[in-house]
């Protein structure tokens, strides 16, 4: 790789970031219960950008989950969002089986 390349490339989020948006999204889907830990993650993560020991690229994903682990949902709204996902992953699953199907079927030198 030329010096030119690396130069521009960035480092990934650190995996506090994405533990923080994480959090935050089941903290407002679920339970109330993951919402302070996404908060702290946020919180500790943005304080290290600033403090240039971890990467910037995380700053959306902290600051993100930290507004996710704030919203207040209603019990209405949560059950709401229990059968999104719910058929969210559902459907995720039905399409990953034919996928993981064809995968192998490759793997194994079918013709599909």
């Amino acid at each position: 790789m030329s010096a030119s390349a690396t130069a521009g490339a960035t480092a990934p989020a650190s995996t506090r970031a994405v533990a923080s948006l994480v959090l935050g999204v089941l903290g407002t889907a679920l339970a109330c219960v993951f919402s302070p830990f996404a908060i702290a993650l946020g919180w500790t993560e943005l304080v290290d950008i600033r403090d240039g020991r971890a990467p910037a690229a995380g700053r959306s994903l902290a600051q993100v989950g930290m507004i996710l682990g704030i919203v207040q949902a209603t019990d209405e709204e949560k059950a709401s969002a229990k059968v999104t996902a719910l058929m969210a992953s559902r459907t995720n699953t039905l399409l990953s089986i034919p996928m993981l199907m064809c995968m192998v079927g490759h793997a194994h030198g079918l013709p599909y």
